[in-house]
């Protein structure tokens, strides 16, 4: 039994992204840097943890969590909700993701 005709016309279903030209033979599968993407962020138990860090002037500076040496794709950030936007390419084009980022302080 085949999945794929299924899984297309279930209203619930999460969107699937097929690479190629969309026809119903391809398969479904992840490109390899975003699976090098998601091991980074997720931990074992494959939830995203808490970044933490501070601001500097204009600049952010990660000191722990899934950002490190990633302040380059962040957006924009929330400090009231502990959470930062960072844009990433993700499931075939560029997305903006939020996770979670708590800022410290404010250094002038």
């Amino acid at each position: 039994m085949q999945v794929k005709p299924h899984i297309l016309y279930t209203e619930k279903a999460l969107k699937l992204l097929r690479y190629g030209s969309g026809h119903m033979d391809l398969s479904f599968e992840m490109q390899e840097m975003e699976y090098a993407f998601l091991n980074k962020f997720l931990n074992d138990e494959k939830f995203v943890e808490m970044s933490h860090g501070y601001i500097k002037g204009t600049s952010i500076i990660i000191t722990d969590g899934p950002l490190v040496g990633l302040e380059g794709l962040i957006k924009k950030v929330n400090r009231h909700k502990m959470e930062a936007t960072i844009e990433a390419f993700f499931f075939g084009s560029m997305r903006e993701v939020t996770v979670g980022l708590e800022i410290i302080t404010r250094l002038p």
